[in-house]
């Protein structure tokens, strides 16, 4: 080993010769496994540079996802190592390094190489999806290159940024971050966004790969958003591409969050789908896990009597009863004392209740001992349009046989009905006229308690009893008790008419007696 060289455990790099990237707090030399002979990247992060608690959440926020997350497409994490003055972040290897210094030179990246890049980025975020994880960084800079062959793979990497989340399509999010050429309109103006924002970064590299130019140039932040609310999208002579990958494009550049392409139809759409099997956008495993870590909390503590004791115990002084990071942690350990929730579960519990960093007590004290976590986190974030149609919908259904109107709908399954099938008893029942797919989408995924994609009846009772009687239970969700009972009035009173003109008519009635299932409706 020479004198430029260095060596922490089996990691060998040269620090004078061997770098090869460098951000705001890392450096990224080029190195070997002295034990395997592969070449490695090594992520040398000198912690006097890391400035901040952001920072270091950051570098924990990357080593935590990288570690739970395996997908050929998605940068491998191999190791993590420590010395008194560095963290090292172990990582595999890739041999034309990062996107962005490929597409600054000629004749490296070519027109046909846009395929593999749409292929091998799409299959990362499957990836992401099914974990529930947004990137908020997708840029060419965070995307590695390696040449297999005559083959380019396109790795998916830096996720300091990247968030875990509940509700993929709809969940909306606050933080502004990212690099304004990538950014979606909404991170540009600092409004409120979803995952489409990275649908809008994937837009503009595609652009970028194919056409060498980005769609929008300006000079500052300002004028890039004056340029993208009014010039619309244009598309180079050359090269010519195929009115698909236009019409992929322009969807996915909308400037309307609405109206751009949510990842469902992103893998429906004709330029893509014959990449793809289904893709279901579900987090299964992260909703299962959550409910077991909330079953288990309850266990442990019996009475809520004793976790409003142990909270009383933390002297919190914020008068809203929120919990920070290490409030709740704190607090998750004095009920953990057998130390059977990990670290990563009770990280996992603070990201999924946490809003701005924080997480309301009462609201998570409402989940472990009254609902099931998953329909307290969507409540939440239900918009107030969707849940007057969950109000609209109960109370619609009273009249009906609930299990004989499950299964008229439930034709492939008895006892199950797919995403199609429910969607069109919404459409039905919901009695609305303005219900987007996106409102499908959302209240779908409330009554999808262990997130299959598919709704069992078991799920179906238990949501709609759960939406009648909230406003019996004390902790409920004060937005949807107000607005149940002001739309049980409204619906009433609007549709009191066609009801009674339905149940006179007596050639419904095939059983006569005197009420109508929604079998005998239907049928006729």
């Amino acid at each position: 080993m020479n004198r430029n060289e260095k060596q922490i455990e089996h990691y060998r790099y040269n620090y004078k010769k061997g770098k090869i990237g460098k951000g705001s707090y890392a450096t990224v030399f080029k190195g070997v496994d002295t034990k395997s002979k592969q070449n490695v990247a090594i992520k040398q992060i000198h912690k006097a540079d890391l400035q901040n608690a952001d920072d270091e959440e950051h570098l924990l926020n990357e080593i935590n996802i990288l570690k739970r997350i395996k997908n050929p497409n998605i940068i491998e994490i191999l190791d993590v190592l420590q010395t008194k003055d560095h963290y090292y972040i172990i990582l595999e290897y890739c041999n034309l390094g990062d996107l962005d210094s490929l597409l600054q030179q000629k004749n490296i990246i070519k027109l046909e190489d846009h395929v593999t890049f749409l292929q091998d980025i799409l299959n990362a975020f499957t990836t992401l999806i099914r974990q529930g994880i947004a990137h908020r960084d997708l840029k060419p800079a965070n995307i590695l290159v390696n040449q297999e062959g005559k083959r380019k793979i396109f790795k998916l990497a830096d996720f300091g940024y990247a968030k875990t989340i509940f509700n993929y399509n709809a969940q909306i999010l606050k933080s502004n971050l990212g690099t304004p050429a990538y950014m979606s309109p909404q991170l540009l103006k600092e409004e409120q966004y979803t995952t489409k924002s990275d649908i809008w970064s994937f837009g503009i590299i595609l652009y970028q790969i194919i056409f060498n130019t980005l769609p929008w140039v300006g000079k500052s932040e300002n004028d890039l958003i004056q340029i993208i609310s009014s010039v619309p999208i244009q598309f180079p002579q050359n090269p010519k591409v195929s009115s698909i990958c236009q019409d992929f494009i322009i969807n996915c550049l909308q400037v309307n969050e609405d109206k751009r392409l949510n990842w469902d139809d992103l893998f429906r759409h004709p330029y893509v789908c014959n990449y793809f099997g289904k893709v279901d956008i579900q987090q299964n495993s992260g909703l299962k896990k959550m409910f077991i870590l909330s079953q288990s909390l309850r266990q442990k503590l019996g009475q809520e009597e004793q976790m409003d004791q142990l909270f009383i115990n933390l002297n919190i002084q914020d008068r809203q009863c929120q919990l920070n990071s290490e409030d709740f942690r704190n607090f998750i350990k004095q009920i953990n004392k057998n130390e059977s929730l990990s670290e990563d579960d009770i990280q996992c519990l603070f990201q999924e209740f946490q809003i701005d960093g924080k997480v309301n007590y009462k609201e998570f004290k409402n989940c472990v001992f009254y609902n099931h976590p998953k329909r307290v986190k969507i409540v939440r974030h239900l918009s107030n349009s969707n849940i007057k149609i969950l109000s609209k919908l109960a109370i619609a259904l009273k009249q009906y046989n609930i299990k004989e109107l499950f299964e008229q709908f439930a034709t492939t399954k008895k006892d199950t009905l797919e995403r199609h099938q429910f969607s069109k008893m919404i459409k039905i029942f919901a009695n609305t006229s303005s219900l987007t797919n996106q409102n499908i989408k959302e209240i779908i995924d409330f009554f999808d308690d262990n997130g299959d994609g598919m709704i069992q009846f078991s799920e179906f009772n238990n949501v709609l009893r759960y939406v009648q009687q909230i406003d019996r239970t004390p902790h409920s969700d004060n937005r949807l008790d107000t607005i149940t009972e002001l739309d049980e009035i409204s619906f009433i009173q609007e549709n009191h008419s066609n009801y009674s003109n339905i149940n006179q008519n007596q050639k419904f009635d095939k059983r006569s007696d005197q009420k109508i299932s929604i079998c005998e409706c239907i049928t006729f």
